[in-house]
């Protein structure tokens, strides 16, 4: 596992082996300047795995997601897709957050798909 970045708000990581990004949101951002380097750690991870990668998410800290930040996650969503993304696997625990995600999601072609928890997202992206 290789870490691309560590913040108080969320950690970044690449499992190369396993052609893998791992992205673990702390707690709940409220708007997109508490996060100035988003999009450049995403890209500095992306450069870490190849086309065909697979994305692990865990939200299950998070509580809503601002409509301030919706215009960041299409943002990440449209890198990912152009990067070569085949599947993620995204842990909520929240229904908004679910409801809001796959919202986005449908307007990026992002291939969202939803987990109670981290084991069962990680078997099954294991599986694919």
């Amino acid at each position: 596992m290789v870490p691309v970045t560590n913040t108080p708000l969320y950690e970044l990581s690449v499992d190369s082996c396993k052609n893998r990004v791992y992205f673990n949101a702390k707690e709940t951002l409220s708007n997109p300047d508490q996060v100035p380097d988003f999009i450049r750690d995403w890209e500095d991870a992306l450069e870490l795995v190849q086309p065909g990668f697979t994305l692990l998410a865990d939200l299950s800290q998070v509580s809503y997601i601002s409509q301030s930040l919706e215009a960041l996650t299409m943002h990440v969503h449209r890198v990912m897709v152009e990067a070569g993304i085949h599947q993620a696997a995204e842990v909520y625990q929240k229904e908004d957050v679910e409801v809001h995600l796959s919202k986005i999601a449908q307007r990026t072609d992002f291939p969202l798909n939803f987990f109670d928890n981290v084991q069962d997202a990680e078997r099954w992206l294991d599986e694919l």
